[in-house]
């Protein structure tokens, strides 16, 4: 091509045959126009190495129907003459095409092959030859023999069988490759093509394009591309995301439209029907002369080839369909819509079904099928509104649906309305069941409205139970449904109940059906806080559970932390009542994620509190004891009368009270707040302090009783009564150690037998006859210490042999 131009970098290729015949001289337009495909590369590189050498060989090249075997054979005898090493000697090479084809026996091919081989030799068809009259191997070697006797190096032997690929004529090949083995000095290269299995000798090849090939193979047919092109074609293709490959193998034809032809024709391996369809696309791009546009999918409509298979593949059902969209286009067609545009539009989508797209399609991807933003020149701000047009005139044939923005053609849709019905419904259909998509049929429909009813069913028995339990919830704490919660409640149920039909009617009226949506949001609001509600309650028990606020807690003031964390519990606690959420339209996520940021903080605080207060009673525990002592020996002494009125009764009752806060923990197991707030053994409290102060005072106010019941033990008289007594002097130690007023001896030698003795011994004592008086620390009477006589000999008969006291403490001397 010597034209370089914009104008001559395209060619149109030769007429496309659906089979091409074997060429005794292939002409350059068939070399040029036959693209090697992966398996025929194969088959070329070892037929051509085979050319390089001394030994021939059988090779065959097998493919479906239509898959360019002949056109390969072609190729083969076009080039074998030129292939091979150079040599500067003087030699012959011959090639013979023989088509087997119309019932040829075997018997047959061998004396065509004698034939071709005379005729190569003497140029003429009828010289005779000894060879020519016999047959078989030996005909054949006697024919090559002479031929390599008149300076034939080679001979290359093209043979297509078509459809006559029987057992015989392979038997044959086999037999003539052997024939060529023997021959010496004659290198014999038999290629042989075929649809079925080959010879079991030969060495095989198949040449069928892959998936990926069949629309390059046939552009490559139906037009030549100059290498000046190369420049401008990357350019085009440059901003293009569909394309795969190398952009020249299918230029001028866009991505999208490769793919419509592709789907439309293959897989089948009829590479010359595919490349007659693509040379009759490209025909009239070819005369605009405009190189700089690209073939566009809705461009293939204006090829008749394509149209009949279009028609064919959409069946009678489609065609009818097609029609309707058709008319619908004419008739929609106005200043701002273009004809021309709007039918382009309906061929893209039929183009697109037809490629086994998905049913809808987004808008981006219709867009960028029709380049209505390219160098074609059509806007595309109007696409949403064309298609709105058309799916409302088609009903049923266009679908559109406008919320998921995608489009699609039905070819099933034509004469049913309420197809279309439905599908103008769809936005709010959704609302009740997000899965259903655009219907496509009446059957396909059926189905999805008894879909659509149970969904409602399910919608109206949820609205009647979340509308229970929001109630439920907020009469617990004393609050009812606002009347604006109930009308959002009783819009979704109308709704509901109305059933498929009634929604259908409500969501292809635009008003109404932008007021169903709306009524639908004020109810899902409210549904997703009566689902929440064992939610919520969980989260409040567990804020109760807290035992916060700290209220007039000894450390709500000393720790900023606690204090926070206090103020936080009651802000959720308000927060996470039904009522508030319900009326105030809150995020319960972002309210449930506040929940747990609160909860990690209380398990931290919580867990570091409890461990400092199980040590802190540890070092309380010797406090507490003591105090138990000191009150246990105050009891015993407040029991002898003769010491006058009890002190410090009310002693008792304070440690009682204290000893519940200051019991220890001995909880064993791993503390959990996170699931119990507070430990499940010694509820333990945040923020609650132990009572070291009022453990101090009451330990102090039991020493001061001791000290007072020690002040009446060391009285004179009760002294010397315990001396004349205490017959054995077990109570000499003990009398040391209330004379010197030792409160914490006296708790350990002042145990139960002793009490009972002291008190026996000065209770003997009252009103005796003796003349010695005691005051004792509660009164101002005076009492007669000893007893009279029988009343003693009576005691002492009572307490202990010979009339002595029961034996005191051992510890009690010391």
């Amino acid at each position: 091509m010597r034209d370089s131009g914009p104008r001559g970098f395209v060619e149109i290729g030769p007429e496309v045959a659906e089979r091409m015949p074997l060429e005794r001289e292939p002409s350059a337009a068939t070399v040029a126009s036959y693209v090697l495909t992966r398996g025929a590369s194969r088959a070329w590189e070892a037929i051509n190495n085979q050319l390089t050498g001394a030994q021939g060989a059988l090779f065959w090249i097998g493919g479906s129907a239509g898959a360019g075997k002949t056109h390969f054979l072609n190729y083969v005898l076009a080039l074998s003459a030129r292939a091979g090493a150079l040599s500067a000697e003087t030699a012959r090479y011959i090639t013979l095409p023989i088509e087997v084809s119309g019932g040829v026996r075997d018997a047959e091919i061998d004396r065509r092959i004698l034939e071709s081989i005379a005729v190569a030799l003497t140029d003429d068809d009828h010289a005779p030859a000894l060879w020519r009259q016999m047959r078989g191997a030996e005909a054949l070697t006697i024919a090559f023999d002479g031929a390599r006797r008149q300076g034939v190096k080679g001979i290359t032997i093209a043979i297509d069988l078509g459809l006559d690929e029987t057992a015989p004529a392979l038997e044959f090949l086999s037999a003539l490759a052997q024939v060529g083995r023997s021959i010496k000095n004659l290198r014999l290269i038999v290629v042989a093509a075929g649809r079925g299995a080959g010879p079991a000798v030969a060495r095989v090849f198949n040449v069928t394009p892959h998936a990926d090939e069949e629309i390059a193979v046939a552009v490559g047919r139906a037009r030549r591309l100059d290498d000046s092109a190369l420049r401008t074609v990357d350019g085009l293709y440059r901003n293009l995301d569909e394309v795969s490959g190398d952009p020249r193998a299918i230029y001028p034809l866009h991505p999208a439209a490769a793919g419509a032809l592709r789907s439309l024709y293959a897989p089948n391996g009829a590479v010359g029907v595919l490349a007659k369809a693509v040379r009759e696309v490209i025909e009239p791009w070819h005369g605009d002369q405009d190189f700089q546009r690209l073939i566009m999918p809705a461009a293939l409509m204006r090829s008749a080839a394509v149209r009949r298979a279009v028609d064919a593949r959409l069946g009678e059902a489609g065609r009818a369909a097609l029609k309707i969209a058709n008319v619908a286009a004419a008739a929609g067609a106005t200043e701002d819509a273009p004809r021309a545009t709007i039918q382009a539009l309906v061929d893209t989508l039929v183009l697109i079904h037809l490629g086994g797209a998905p049913a809808m399609l987004p808008l981006v991807e219709i867009r960028a099928r029709m380049d209505l933003d390219g160098h074609n020149g059509a806007g595309g701000a109007g696409l949403a509104e064309w298609l709105t047009m058309l799916a409302g005139r088609t009903r049923g044939v266009i679908i559109h649906d406008a919320q998921a923005q995608t489009a699609g053609f039905n070819p099933r849709g034509a004469g049913a309305p309420a197809v279309a019905g439905f599908n103008s419904a769809l936005a709010l259909v959704r609302h009740f069941d997000p899965s259903v998509t655009a219907a496509r049929e009446l059957p396909e429909l059926k189905a999805i409205l008894e879909r659509l009813s149970e969904a409602l069913a399910a919608a109206l028995e949820g609205a009647c139970r979340n509308r229970e339990t929001l109630a439920a919830a907020m009469r617990e704490s004393n609050a009812q449904l606002s009347p604006a919660q109930q009308q959002a409640f009783a819009g979704f149920i109308d709704l509901a109940e109305g059933g498929a039909a009634a929604l259908i009617e409500v969501g292809g009226d635009q008003p109404r059906r932008e007021a169903a949506i709306a009524a639908i949001a004020a109810y899902e609001a409210l549904a997703t806080v009566a689902e929440s509600i064992p939610r919520l309650r969980i989260m409040r028990e567990y804020l109760a559970a807290t035992r916060l606020p700290l209220g007039n807690s000894e450390d709500a003031g000393r720790n900023r932390d606690l204090v926070a964390l206090d103020t936080e519990c009651q802000m959720l606690a308000v927060a996470l009542h039904p009522g508030v959420l319900a009326g105030a339209g809150r995020n319960l996520d972002a309210l449930e994620a506040r929940f747990q940021k609160f909860k990690w903080t209380y398990v931290q605080q919580y867990r570091a509190a409890h461990d400092q207060c199980r040590f802190e009673l540890e070092r309380l525990a010797p406090v507490v004891a003591d105090a138990h002592r000191h009150l246990e020996a105050l009891r015993r002494l407040n029991a002898i009368a003769a010491l006058g009125a009890a002190a410090g009764s009310e002693l008792a009752a304070d440690m009682i009270a204290l000893d519940h806060r200051l019991a220890p923990c001995d909880f064993e197991g791993a503390l959990a707040p996170e699931v119990t707030p507070c430990c499940p053994r010694c509820g333990y409290l945040l923020g609650t302090l132990l009572p070291r102060e009022a453990m101090q005072d009451l330990c102090e106010r039991a020493r001061r009783a001791l000290q007072a019941k020690l002040a009446a033990l060391a009285q004179s008289a009760i002294s010397r009564l315990i001396r004349q007594n205490d017959s054995n002097h077990r109570l000499e130690g003990f009398l040391k150690i209330v004379q010197a007023a030792q409160t914490e001896a006296l708790i350990r030698v002042l145990d139960d037998e002793l009490a009972r003795y002291l008190t026996m011994l000065l209770d003997e004592n009252v009103n005796a006859g003796n003349a010695d008086a005691i005051e004792s620390p509660g009164h101002a009477t005076r009492q007669t210490l000893r007893a009279p006589r029988s009343r003693r000999t009576k005691m002492d008969g009572r307490n202990g042999r010979n009339g002595r006291a029961p034996k005191a403490p051992p510890d009690a001397s010391h």
